[in-house]
């Protein structure tokens, strides 16, 4: 079962939430529209953001690369 797809990624999700600093300081919970949830987690340079689609279950989870300062989605 751990060798599945949804779980290793899963997986992945759970480790960056354990180990990225950005989720060990403030949480942002940004004003959207109704069936748009957009949290930003800040922790000095450290930044992570999801941005879910309630309506179609879509969703992005980036980060920031602290070294070049560019994005990344997970």
């Amino acid at each position: 079962e751990v060798k599945k797809p949804v779980v290793k990624k899963l997986g992945k999700l759970m480790r960056f939430r354990n180990e990225y600093p950005a989720f060990d300081d403030a949480c942002i919970v940004e004003d959207t529209d109704d069936h748009i949830l957009r949290i930003h987690r800040v922790n000095g340079q450290y930044e992570a953001k999801l941005e879910a689609n309630l309506k179609d279950y879509q969703y992005t989870i980036t980060y920031r690369d602290t070294k070049t300062g560019k994005w990344y989605e997970l």
